[in-house]
């Protein structure tokens, strides 16, 4: 396949202001090509990453109600509970508001409720309200969910218990019942796109501030230690990586290796970074391998144990969630890949759009979401995997690109569903198995038209790189852009000049490789090639490689390609 640079225009005042700012030309020509960078001085806020934009807590909708009650129910010593979602989003912001809750009254300790991803699924329940009721709390205050909840938040109401609802989803119900709700999709706030633990971070912030002020040993502290759960949930649930989601992330993963949490100080940071080759968390560190050592509890289990390796002081406890959470992840690989091979799974393609609904015949559900991204990789479709649940019904997940929006399609064939929610890219649903064949002739006669999105094409590459190119300089320039992630991915390189040197396949079954990128004036990178084992030859002799660099720290800091595909030769 042959690949070029993106031909396309870039912005020549852009490209002009990155040069000036010290940005080698071809990271200068991809800000330029930015579609989201409209002029110079969006350009200096994008690569500045400053706090001071940060927008004031207190203009989120019911900020101020929220507060007030919180206030008053520490004052009366009321009992409140924390109620998070089980993903990685909701774990980082239950642990956000049960430190900010501790740190805003000295004595405090709220009580936290994680539910159970098989038994009950997202969200509160009636029943769930009415027990914390009996058990004599009095407030709730939801992590990442609450949106998808209006009959348990009408019941709240009617037993006088106030939920404080802290979530990002979006939603159409009457949620009159909620006592607040806090949400960036509401009202006026200026970023709409917080992730759930951000949402929290903010009322966390307006509370602490509110009780102590912003000068104060305790705003400073719970602010310098829950903005890493923010950094953590805010990439683990693909939000976009700009606006406030950028700064509040960067700001996280420059704090991480100097952070006082214990699962980082005495956990993570010992296993994951380097730092005494100068080793930083960055976005890949959370994407691979703390989020879905986090997920694996709630996939496998309960997600109780992920909550307190995130929160436990005590290190002899965070080594040992630690561990234990590290094997369930050794699990749930090994489960996924059993669910991957499985001669019971059926495949239903809808013909009117690009989805593919995958009953798995699985009681496996903590590893649909994973079965589901996995096959929209590689159908390069929309996938919806469903599987059996203990309460008789069929549940699924779905993961696509946002053509067809998940959540509108539910929307267009709720009648058979018992429920649904979610996004465009990813969403969960729930029916009956007698409703399954409904199901699918419904999407087959949906009558919302979502076209395809025309794909970039695959063999156009970012940025062309020659040997002349690279050094540590235009390394620490490129990782000085990120993070990357969501909406803002980083750059792809096309490299020519170089000869791929001392290949090597690696891996338990030999399906990695492993090689030496030599060009001249003995420039010189490592390489790895996943999944591209059997393609050695052809690699070693094609005309240019396709893929993306950064340090690793391996042994040493040294440059690493890491190849994505490659030019084959005429």
């Amino acid at each position: 396949m042959d690949w070029r640079e993106d031909p396309g225009p870039y912005k020549e005042e852009i490209f002009q202001k990155a040069v000036e700012l010290g940005l080698p030309e071809p990271l200068a020509r991809f800000l330029g090509r930015c579609s989201f960078l409209n002029s110079t001085d969006e350009l200096d806020s994008f690569l500045e990453k400053n706090r001071q934009e940060l927008h004031s807590p207190l203009k989120l909708n019911d900020m101020d109600r929220a507060v007030t009650r919180l206030v008053e129910a520490l004052e009366r010593e009321e009992e409140i509970l924390v109620f998070g979602d089980f993903d990685v989003d909701g774990l980082c912001g239950a642990a956000t508001l049960y430190w900010g809750l501790r740190k805003a009254r000295k004595g405090v300790k709220p009580r936290v409720y994680l539910p159970h991803r098989f038994t009950e699924g997202h969200g509160l329940s009636k029943a769930l309200v009415e027990r914390f009721h009996s058990e004599g709390v009095r407030v709730i205050v939801t992590a990442d969910c609450g949106m998808g909840s209006p009959g348990p938040l009408r019941r709240a109401g009617e037993l006088g218990l106030d939920v404080i609802v802290t979530d990002h989803h979006p939603f159409e119900e009457d949620l009159s019942g909620a006592f607040a709700i806090v949400n960036p999709k509401l009202g006026t706030y200026p970023f709409p796109d917080l992730a759930g633990s951000g949402v929290a971070f903010k009322l966390v912030q307006a509370l602490v501030g509110s009780i102590h002020g912003q000068e104060s040993e305790q705003y400073i502290s719970v602010t310098q230690n829950c903005i890493d759960y923010v950094a953590i949930g805010t990439i683990a649930d693909v939000v976009p990586l700009r606006g406030e989601n950028r700064i509040l992330a960067h700001w996280g993963l420059s704090h991480m290796a100097q952070s006082k949490l214990p699962f980082l100080s005495q956990y993570w940071k010992n296993r994951l970074i380097r730092s005494d080759l100068g080793e930083v968390f960055k976005a890949s560190h959370i994407g691979f391998q703390m989020a879905p050592m986090l997920n694996a509890a709630s996939r496998l289990e309960s997600p109780t144990p992920a909550f307190q390796f995130l929160t436990s002081v005590r290190r002899e406890d965070v080594i040992r969630h630690g561990n234990y959470l590290e094997s369930l992840n050794q699990e749930r690989r090994k489960r996924l890949s059993r669910l991957m091979q499985s001669s019971r799974l059926e495949f239903h393609n809808i013909s009117c759009m690009e989805l593919v609904v995958v009953h798995t015949h699985s009681s496996e559900l903590g590893l649909l979401g994973l079965v589901a991204a996995r096959l929209s990789d590689e159908l390069k479709k929309t996938v919806v995997a469903i599987g059996f649940s203990p309460d008789g019904l069929l549940r699924g997940s779905g993961r696509g690109s946002g053509t067809p929006p998940l959540q509108d399609v539910f929307k267009a064939v709720g009648e058979h569903l018992e429920g649904y929610g979610g996004h465009k890219e990813a969403a969960g649903l729930q029916m009956h198995p007698e409703k399954f064949r409904d199901f699918l002739d419904a999407l087959e006669n949906i009558e919302a038209c979502w076209p395809q999105e025309l794909e970039q094409e695959e063999n156009i590459a970012d940025c062309r790189l020659t040997p002349d190119d690279l050094g540590d300089e235009f390394l620490e320039a490129l990782e000085a852009l990120g993070p990357f992630g969501e909406g803002f991915q980083e750059p792809l390189f096309l490299m020519e000049g170089f000869s791929v040197i001392q290949p090597r396949r690696v891996g338990g079954e030999k399906q990695h490789l492993s090689f030496r990128l030599e060009g001249k004036k003995g420039t010189r990178l490592s390489g790895i090639a996943f999944g591209h084992g059997e393609s050695e030859k052809e690699i070693i002799s094609s005309r240019g490689l396709v893929g993306h660099l950064s340090f690793n720290f391996f042994r040493e800091r040294e440059i690493q390609f890491r190849l994505r595909s490659f030019v084959a030769s005429s």
